[in-house]
């Protein structure tokens, strides 16, 4: 006999947060929660350090496939996003009045004004659910950029030959760092080998397109 839907998605989460439980016990905290420190009124701002807080706004939402969306964020500082092609952010979501971490890879190149955040429904999901709900305007608390899932610098004078793996949502690290190459090597060339169950299930179908016909041989 299948499990009812409203089991399964209980299930799910359980699952879940005792992974969330066990890492911590272990000492994998994803990151930590350290909130910054009040600026005097007119003194200069810097740019944050990946384990201070800093607040984003929601400037658009774009929707990928039937389960993913895109969250377009900007500093109301309009600093400008620094981070490493691979590297992930920390969202701080309250859910019940508890702070819960997820970590999502930016999909965008570094060095803009936004950042690129995907986030795939999860049944049953606490945060993912209020995330795919985000509306524009919305404000969410932030940490980061961590990891070195980063294809790190190019031997001078050698193109770089990248072949990259991903399945379902998991696309986005490696998104950005075929963004980034394409756009700062020349003469680099990216096989990229992407699975997904179904063909609605892939997200950035279109952009993939575009970047292959933008950069044709590469």
């Amino acid at each position: 006999m299948p499990m009812p839907r409203s089991w399964s998605s209980a299930l799910g989460q359980l699952e879940r947060d005792l992974t969330m439980i066990r890492r911590r016990l272990a000492g994998e905290r994803p990151s930590p929660v350290v909130y910054a420190r009040a600026v005097p009124e007119g003194a200069p701002r810097r740019a944050p350090s990946a384990r201070e807080e800093r607040e984003l706004v929601v400037a658009r939402v774009i929707r990928e496939t039937h389960d993913v969306v895109t969250l377009i964020l900007e500093d109301p500082t309009r600093a400008v996003f620094a981070f490493e092609p691979g590297q992930f952010f920390t969202l701080l979501v309250d859910v019940g009045g508890v702070v819960v971490p997820r970590n999502y890879s930016a999909s965008n190149a570094p060095g803009t004004r936004e950042l690129h955040l995907s986030i795939k429904a999860k049944p049953g999901g606490r945060v993912s659910g209020r995330l795919c709900a985000a509306r524009a305007g919305d404000r969410l608390r932030a940490l980061g950029p961590f990891g070195t899932f980063t294809p790190g610098p190019c031997r001078v004078g050698r193109a770089r030959r990248l072949v990259l793996f991903a399945g379902g949502i998991g696309i986005t690290p490696l998104l950005s760092i075929a963004r980034t190459v394409l756009a700062t090597e020349p003469e680099a060339e990216i096989a990229l080998v992407y699975g997904n169950r179904r063909s609605e299930d892939v997200a950035f179908a279109d952009e993939l397109k575009r970047l292959a016909a933008t950069h044709a041989g590469r």
